[in-house]
């Protein structure tokens, strides 16, 4: 997944007749347990941040108007997350804040959402928090598929490390944690066309690496592909799943 990341140094080896260097080129390594967030601090989980209170709420505050945190709202809720010592105290000051309720509930979805891909590889911190979220209000998973989607539609000129956080961010709520839906997610990905843009590729490849590299059993690969839905509406929702399906292991065998 790091070559995908380097693409301008390795080379795209998911399209054909591409070059590629491989690992050849060596690739430094992150601290572990230590991520830097874009407020220019490092989060620790279950511990303080050594900077000053000040100095980090007024990068923080410079940075909402960098991701275009254009409301109150938003502000208050990038700061939420951004200042927050781990999910749990994120979650906590969100619920003080009555932010989980009506409209401010999806804008709390999109921030993360828009966090998440920012950051220059994936934080787990953020998927963390979406379950919190989603196992607290079940009408959340509707908020994040929705923010999904939306996210799809500027696949076309969206850089690599974007798709492939977003990518990450799905397996972890799909996968890892299941609670949302894989196919209730993909199906609104435009791979219909004889070629994807290569976010789109890249967001598939990632998302599907990852899977293969979890699941050991065929069958395992296909009930992430069930819409999993028993009603008549379901049972219609699931053939459209189907078809949605075929569309995604054809856009596999043929990239």
């Amino acid at each position: 997944l790091q070559d995908i990341l380097e693409v301008n140094t390795k080379g795209r080896w998911w399209k054909v007749g591409a070059s590629w260097t491989g690992s050849s080129i060596a690739t430094g390594k992150s601290t572990a347990g230590s991520v830097e967030n874009h407020a220019g601090y490092e989060r620790r989980d279950g511990a303080n941040n050594s900077h000053d209170r000040s100095v980090v709420a007024d990068k923080i505050a410079k940075k909402a108007e960098v991701f275009r945190m254009n409301s109150e709202t938003k502000r208050l809720i990038f700061s939420i997350i951004m200042a927050a010592t781990d999910c749990d105290d994120a979650f906590e000051a969100l619920c003080k804040n009555d932010l989980l309720d009506n409209r401010n509930e999806r804008e709390v979805v999109r921030v993360i959402l828009e966090c998440c891909s920012r950051e220059k590889s994936y934080n787990q911190y953020y998927g963390h928090l979406a379950c919190r979220i989603c196992e607290h209000q079940q009408e959340s998973k509707f908020s994040f598929r929705l923010a999904f989607w939306d996210a799809f539609k500027s696949f076309h000129n969206a850089d690599l490390r974007y798709v492939a956080n977003l990518a990450k961010l799905l397996f972890h709520l799909t996968v890892r944690e299941e609670v949302l839906k894989m196919m209730n997610v993909i199906k609104a990905l435009d791979i219909s066309g004889s070629k994807a843009d290569e976010s789109t590729e890249v967001f598939l490849t990632v998302l599907f690496s990852m899977i293969f590299d979890r699941c050991q059993e065929a069958s395992q690969v296909k009930a992430l592909f069930s819409c999993g839905r028993s009603t008549q509406a379901g049972n219609a929702e699931e053939r459209k799943g189907d078809g949605s399906s075929a569309t995604v292991l054809l856009f596999l065998i043929e990239t």
